[in-house]
């Protein structure tokens, strides 16, 4: 057995106390008692009070007292082995400790400054481990990487210019002594932080830097001081205040270095920042920079935790509490009925606390519904939570297990519905447990959606996001939200990503279906004109050929007639005299048969149907035959 607030103990004194004065009142009032009547008397006069009841009364109030106290200790037996781990960042402060941070452009000077901050960054860590290097012209580990962070502040408070011996600033045997402290540490970020005002006096700290950065060692720097500076003031040996000079007597003034530190950093990849009066910077790079690093297992140790047993004397406590206004300090006057009443009463109320104690007993529908739930039965499960749920619908434990039931059962929006009701609650634990299954159920249902309707699994997906960095607020160490986050967030990018593609290749199709349909389409016109142009030209051809055709038909019956007429002639030489000459009348006829078709033909050879008009011609010239007028 063990207490785990022992020093409660000291508090014991208050029993005493209270007896004592109880004490001291039942004397008091028993000389009053003396004073007013004989004791003889006392018996008759206050036959109703019943003074042993009184005395019972303050029992059960100093009972009362002492088991608070009890209770308030803490006490624990039993106990189960648990393992604890240490996660953090090695953080390696090294502070110039050189006369030059004796300056007092930063009030009150520039070392006391800098040991101010320190001490406002270790209510900041959180298992973390912290060591300290003091230079000047040299440097030393004052304090070695810990996490017990009352022996850092007692190893700041040690610290002072005379705490290196050699004067001087190197700021490289600081950046040195960090790389060897890391040596033996496997830790994958290696972080130093130079608070100094950046006054090198020896060594190549540039040159140091680089080795830095070769061995994975990241330095933010913090630049004390002001760049127009100051004197600097010391002590003498006597105690008085003096201004420090150097070897040709002339006062030395010293002045922040801001160009080194800055490029110091830089080659690193660290960050500087210059202290100011209201904001340091120590706090500034912790925030921004080493607490966003990924923190390491520093250790793990097995211990014994201990059960509480506070509840017991606490309760036995409120049952005193109870019981001490129940006793009555006077004589009850009750006859047979009244005790007849007490017993009929007594027994009702036995009856009825048996009948409370047998339904406690009796398991709850949430406790059924959890032993359906471990052992895979979900719908059994269910069925008794909507049972509790229907008895309290607004409980935030029913609604937190309904919830998880129904995520296990696939039906993620009645999961939500559940999920969303129990974030009320004050309990932190349950808080984060809410968010963490909120943030799978939004997962889970986009995912149901995902090809149907992308938009809303986009929302469910940032919703899901969401949720796990308020998991993630609550419990920082939670390890499988922040896996799961980080599993979402990638999921949810890629999926945007890929739906980009489609819309841009839908796009691109819609865009080419058009251009191939205006192509189409204009191909279709191309044609039809094609077709027009060579329509027209057909019977412009055939047009020409029956010119044609009708010129050669008539030049041949033009020679057919000459040749029937010179038949004619002569035929008609042996029936008339040889003096007529009938072949010029002749020729005159075949002439104007010719003028006449020539004439028809300039009057009609642009008509649409000149090949009928020939023909007209020539039944014309067939049915009136010229040899025979003659």
């Amino acid at each position: 057995m063990q207490w785990g607030e022992p020093k409660i103990f000291y508090m014991l004194w208050s029993v005493g106390l209270l007896g004592v004065f109880f004490w001291w009142a039942y004397r008091r009032r028993k000389q009053m008692w003396n004073q007013f009547a004989v004791s003889s008397l006392h018996a008759e006069i206050a036959s109703s009070v019943d003074s042993q009841k009184m005395v019972w009364k303050n029992i059960f109030l100093l009972l009362v007292l002492f088991l608070s106290l009890i209770a308030a200790a803490r006490p624990q037996w039993g106990f189960e082995l648990e393992e604890v781990r240490r996660e953090g960042v090695d953080i390696l402060l090294a502070i110039d400790t050189s006369k030059s941070m004796l300056t007092e452009d930063v009030k009150p000077n520039r070392l006391e400054r800098t040991k101010l901050a320190v001490r406002d960054l270790l209510k900041k860590l959180k298992g973390d481990r912290l060591g300290i290097i003091a230079f000047a012209g040299n440097a030393f580990m004052v304090c070695p990487l810990t996490v017990d962070y009352d022996g850092i502040v007692l190893s700041l408070e040690d610290l002072d210019t005379q705490t290196i011996p050699k004067g001087g600033t190197n700021v490289g045997a600081a950046i040195a002594q960090a790389l060897d402290a890391y040596k033996e540490i496997p830790s994958e970020y290696k972080v130093l932080v130079l608070l100094t005002d950046g006054d090198n006096l020896e060594g190549d700290p540039l040159q140091w830097a680089k080795k830095a950065k070769d061995a994975g060692l990241k330095i933010y720097s913090v630049g004390i001081g002001t760049k127009e500076g100051e004197l600097v003031r010391i002590q003498d040996e006597s105690g008085k205040s003096q201004f420090l000079k150097d070897q040709n007597g002339n006062f030395v003034k010293s002045r922040l270095n801001e160009r080194l530190l800055q490029e110091i950093a830089l080659s690193t990849g660290g960050a500087y920042v210059r202290a100011s009066g209201a904001q340091f910077g120590l706090d500034l790079i912790y925030d921004q920079h080493i607490a966003q690093l990924e923190k390491r297992q520093i250790d793990t140790k097995t211990r014994r935790r201990y059960f509480e047993r506070f509840q017991i004397p606490l309760g036995l406590a409120v049952l005193f509490l109870i019981l001490e206004p129940c006793i009555m300090t006077r004589r009850p006057r009750t006859g047979l009925k009244g005790k007849f009443l007490i017993v009929i009463l007594s027994l009702f109320l036995f009856n009825f606390s048996t009948g409370q104690v047998f339904a406690a007993s009796k398991p709850t529908q949430v406790q059924q519904g959890n032993s359906f739930y471990k052992a895979g039965d979900y719908n059994k499960a269910l069925e008794k939570y909507r049972g509790a749920l229907q008895e309290d619908p607004e409980s935030d434990i029913i609604n937190y297990d309904a919830g998880t039931g129904y995520y296990k059962s696939e039906n993620y929006l009645e999961a939500i519905a559940h999920l969303e009701k129990s974030l009320l609650t004050e309990q932190l634990e349950l808080k984060e447990k809410v968010h963490y299954n909120l943030g799978n159920s939004f997962y889970k249902l986009g995912q149901q959606v995902q090809k149907r309707e992308p938009q809303t699994t986009i929302s469910s997906w940032e919703k899901s996001l969401r949720h796990y960095e308020d998991a993630l607020e609550l419990t920082p160490n939670d390890h499988e939200a922040k896996e799961n986050y980080e599993f979402v967030k990638k999921e949810l990018e890629k999926f945007k990503k890929e739906l980009e593609q489609k819309q841009k290749q839908q796009k691109q199709n819609s865009s080419q279906q058009r251009s191939e349909q205006k192509s189409e389409e204009q191909q279709g016109q191309d044609k039809q004109q094609e077709q027009g142009q060579s329509s027209a030209q057909d019977q412009k051809e055939k047009k020409e050929g029956s010119k044609a055709e009708d010129q050669k038909q008539d030049a041949s019956e033009g020679q057919d007639q000459n040749q029937g007429d010179t038949r004619q002639e002569e035929e008609s030489l042996d029936d008339f005299s040889a003096e007529k000459e009938p072949s010029s009348s002749d020729s005159l006829t075949g002439q104007m048969s010719q003028r006449e078709a020539q004439k028809f033909l300039e009057q009609y050879q642009d008509n649409e149907q000149p090949q009928g008009l020939l023909n007209i011609m020539r039944r014309r010239g067939k049915e009136s035959p010229v040899l025979k007028d003659w």
